[in-house]
């Protein structure tokens, strides 16, 4: 009865170990003999006491299905002056920081949504919001970044990061300071896997 149990244990462990080596020469997805699991389908089972003897000079064949390649995203706001769309030096390094990231991995696409303050007209804001998102984009452009991959909406300032309750009162220099907040563009960049 005691041998039974020792060559059970006896499995286990070359099992452990063929999981130890398969991972680490880079197989993908988990290693159970006769399952499928994380894409991993086993070609044997589980060895009768016959076949055991077999199992110690061979490993049992594996076919795996590769994972996806993992996504990530990564996300800054840039920040403008009143009434204007040019990119500061501040946000310039802001996505450079950025690019910089993207040399570790494909570019699946890059979403710039640009904002405005509520002091002003709403086509005037949605102009300005538009001039701001196409201003990233071209900084990304000029950085290497593929066009077709980029896209860009102008939300005027019906998305403002401060609170309706805010800035209200105030003189007018305070209050345009108040809602530099709003006045921004929102850079989302999905990336997929390395390349």
């Amino acid at each position: 009865m005691g041998d039974g149990k020792d060559e059970k244990e006896k499995v286990r462990h070359r099992v452990r170990m063929h999981m130890v080596k398969a991972l680490t020469a880079g197989a993908v997805g988990s290693i159970v003999l006769g399952s499928t699991i994380a894409g991993c389908q086993s070609q044997s089972t589980v060895p009768s006491q016959s076949q055991d003897q077999d199992l110690r000079n061979r490993t049992p064949p594996m076919v795996c299905d590769p994972l996806p390649p993992p996504r990530r995203s990564l996300k800054t706001t840039i920040q403008f002056d009143f009434a204007k769309a040019t990119l500061k030096a501040h946000g310039e390094a802001k996505l450079d920081e950025i690019i910089a990231q993207l040399k570790q991995v494909s570019l699946e696409a890059a979403v710039v949504i640009g904002h405005a303050d509520r002091i002003g007209t709403d086509a005037v804001n949605q102009k300005l919001s538009e001039q701001r998102a196409e201003a990233v984009k071209t900084y990304l452009i000029s950085k290497g970044l593929n066009s077709k991959l980029i896209y860009i909406e102008g939300k005027g300032s019906e998305s403002p990061a401060t609170k309706p309750d805010e800035c209200k009162g105030l003189e007018k220099n305070k209050v345009i300071n108040c809602l530099q907040p709003d006045r921004r563009v929102d850079i989302e960049i999905l990336t997929i896997g390395r390349r």
